[in-house]
């Protein structure tokens, strides 16, 4: 028991430099160095027991569609001497809490039977989450969510997404995860997705102000973009109706869309 509590500090101490210095990197605006070194800082607390064995993946559904496996990254190279970021230096990544808080509960038991199986891409976050031992995944979802940082900063939206999702996977309440998988929906124009991490982040985190300004302005965003995608649908359902009412020496410009004030609802009168 000694000797495995020893073997657990070294691991976390490798990753914990790696850490380090990819957060030195990253105050250098060297984001590729730093994804690196955060990749190297998670290969160090990947357990190989569940690499080989798979015990302690989730059950899969045979009907389910299957996905490739995420490959390992390379194994880590030998940590060099640590730097000490800047602690004022902004938006460097973030330290590990110090305490696992959620990241130390393990994974949700597996969905009541009689329930649909989840999507497969979930399931991929949960067979990699749970390559993770309690004890290393708070310090994992931190370094999940700081290689997200460094997809951002390339504007790499897709892959900070998905680091976003692995970390929160680890720790559902990890505000910094929260705000930057909301920035990359954002910029997806996923805006109902980003407005919800927002709130999200919000509610554990109060003091976020870049999160309570997105709140406030994006729901007069989506207002926006639900009409825009509504009038686009409206333009294709009328050159389809123009292209069958033909036939008949009618056009859609017969049937006038009389919005309700009240409800938002239409009704369509018709009009020689």
């Amino acid at each position: 028991m000694a000797s495995e509590s020893a073997n657990d500090g070294a691991l976390l101490g490798h990753a914990q430099d790696c850490k380090t210095r990819g957060n030195a990197e990253y105050a250098r605006a060297d984001y590729d160095a730093a994804a690196a070194s955060y990749t190297d800082g998670l290969e160090w607390l990947i357990d190989p027991v569940d690499e080989s064995a798979g015990s302690a993946e989730p059950p899969v559904d045979p009907e389910a569609p299957s996905t490739p496996t995420e490959p390992a990254p390379d194994s880590p190279s030998e940590p060099i001497a640590t730097v000490a970021p800047n602690p004022d230096a902004a938006p460097t990544p973030d330290a590990a809490p110090s305490t696992p808080d959620a990241a130390s509960t393990p994974l949700s038991s597996p969905s009541d039977p009689s329930a649909p199986p989840p999507d497969p891409t979930e399931l991929e976050r949960k067979r990699y989450a749970a390559r993770f031992r309690p004890a290393f995944r708070s310090l994992a979802s931190v370094l999940l969510s700081n290689r997200a940082a460094c997809h951002l900063q390339h504007q790499k939206y897709e892959e900070t997404k998905s680091d976003c999702d692995l970390s929160l996977e680890l720790d559902p309440k990890y505000a910094k995860a929260m705000l930057r998988r909301a920035k990359a929906n954002e910029a997806l124009t996923k805006l109902s997705d980003a407005l919800a991490d927002y709130q999200a982040a919000l509610a554990i985190d109060g003091s976020l102000s870049e999160a309570r300004e997105a709140a406030r302005t994006l729901p007069a965003r989506i207002k926006e973009q639900q009409e825009k995608e509504k009038e686009e649908m409206i333009g294709k359902l009328k050159e389809l109706g123009n292209s069958v009412l033909g036939w008949f020496g009618l056009s859609t410009d017969n049937f006038k869309f009389v919005q309700d004030p009240k409800t938002g609802g239409y009704s369509v009168n018709f009009q020689q």
